[in-house]
Order: structure tokens, then sequence, then C-alpha cells
């Protein structure tokens, strides 16, 4: 992937164009038909049969978030599903090319700048997440919009709390299935290639542990993530399984943070 130095990089972008209950979580009732939206999506066509469901998994770093993303990509798969694995940050972009630096520890930049990277980087992302869902592929999300509140939230920077940090991301897709691994973060540190990058440290991902306890609602699934991956895949796969047909069935896609129904593009809606 292209290297990008900090400084190089900001040039560039300038000159550029515009604790969870123990218990399992159960999944949310159908939500009401669509309404027209405001948000810059091509008017229409709200979320028909056919539609992708968005399943995202999140946790703290080395829960297993990577391993369980592709277990249930394949699973999927062999289910005749199309689906597709995405990973936040995309370090592949520009934007994500400084998030990389910063992240590998080869930049520095204050904590409200990098968090407004982070939530464009998913920005940047999301007329493309929009199409696919609408033309009926389903993603599976490595991170998402929750761990951008949780661990900027966890830094406890008086103007960076959870509230604004969620304001930044409205208007974005909400996941119809949000997949939490929670692990202990002591656990998490024995396992191999911890403390590689920045956040990587024991103290910093208890207090984002315990941001994401605090953000969780009735969307999430809470599994104990100290369990063999193949006995974890087996247990998120009823959940998913509900998602998916409901998704395909014609239930709408929801909006961060309200739930409020998003509409998809019509060109390709129309075209289902």
């Amino acid at each position: 992937m292209q290297s990008f130095r900090a400084a190089r990089g900001l040039n560039a972008l300038r000159r550029s164009p515009t604790a969870i209950p123990s218990k399992q979580q159960g999944l949310p009732a159908r939500t009401q038909p669509c309404r027209a939206a405001s948000n810059g999506v091509p008017e229409s066509a709200t979320a028909g049969p056919g539609r992708g469901a968005l399943i995202v998994f999140e946790g703290i770093d080395r829960c297993g978030k990577s391993t369980q993303c592709s277990l249930l990509l394949e699973s999927l798969r062999k289910q005749g599903v199309r689906a597709e694995l995405w990973r936040f940050p995309d370090r592949t972009t520009l934007i994500g090319g400084l998030i990389n630096e910063y992240l590998q520890k080869q930049a520095s930049l204050n904590d409200a700048a990098v968090h407004m990277l982070f939530v464009a980087n998913r920005h940047e992302k999301r007329e493309e997440m929009l199409r696919l869902l609408a033309g009926g592929t389903t993603l599976v999300l490595d991170r998402y919009s929750y761990s951008g509140v949780a661990y900027t939230a966890a830094k406890a920077v008086p103007h960076l709390g959870a509230g604004f940090c969620r304001s930044v991301e409205a208007g974005l897709p909400a996941a119809d299935l949000v997949v939490y691994l929670d692990l202990d973060p002591e656990q998490s540190a024995a396992r191999g290639g911890f403390g590689g990058e920045r956040y990587e440290k024991v103290e910093f991902q208890k207090k984002v542990r315990s941001q994401y306890a605090a953000l969780a609602d009735e969307r999430w699934l809470r599994l104990d993530a100290s369990q063999p991956a193949e006995q974890l895949h087996g247990q998120l796969a009823a959940a998913v399984r509900r998602v998916v047909e409901r998704a395909a069935a014609g239930e709408p896609l929801g909006q961060l943070w309200d739930y409020a129904p998003m509409p998809l593009p019509a060109s390709v809606s129309a075209a289902q």
C-alpha cells in the first residue's frame, strides 16, 4: 500500500474537492416504511426486496473481529448470499493513508483532527455502501462508526465526548446487526501482535470497553470473545440469518442514530 508522509498527505487533502449486559441482546422489531430523505441520496425508492444486510463487528483491539468477519463472509457465500467484507479504516484511500501513518506511530496529529479523519473515511464510502446494499449485497464490516465513538470518547477530551462523536456520524447507514466481541483487555494483550499500533495499551483498551458498554443498544449481540473462533461463529449464525432474511424481505435500512429509514439510490433500487 502506498505510504503517505503526514505533511504531504495533509497538503494533498487540502487540494482535494470537496459494561454490556452479559445476556445476549435480541434483534429489533421491524421498522416502519421508508420516508423521503433530505440527506443527499438520490430520491426514491426506499429499501425494497433484495436489499443486502449491514452487519458490523465491534470490540477492542485483538478481540478476534477479523477472524469472525472472514468466517462469516465464507459462510454467507456458501449459502448463496452475495456478500463483501470491508474494513474500517479503509487505509487504501488518501484519507486512509493519513490514518494509517497515525496508527503506525509515523505521524502525530491532534485528537480532533484524527477523529475527523476517521469520520471522513467512513463518509467517503457512504454512496458505495448504499449502492451495494440497494443492489442486494450484504456488507460485513470490520469496525464502523461505533468504533469511532468508543475510541475517541475514551480519550476523555472535553470537546470530543460521545455526543459530539455521534453527531458527526449522522447520515451514515446504521447496522442491521452489531456483533460485539467482548474481551477482557488483559486477555487481548496476551494475544499475538498486541502493542504494534497507537491505541494498543491495556489501560486505554479498558476505557474503550467501557465506552462500548454505554453505546450498545438492542441491535447489538454480545458474545464472549474468549471462546474458540468456531464456537463464536456458531453462536452468531442465527442472528445473522434473521437480519439477512429481513433485509431481503424489504425491511428498511436505518440511519445513525435515530434509525429513521434510509432511502437507497433510486437507479439501483428500481432495477431490482
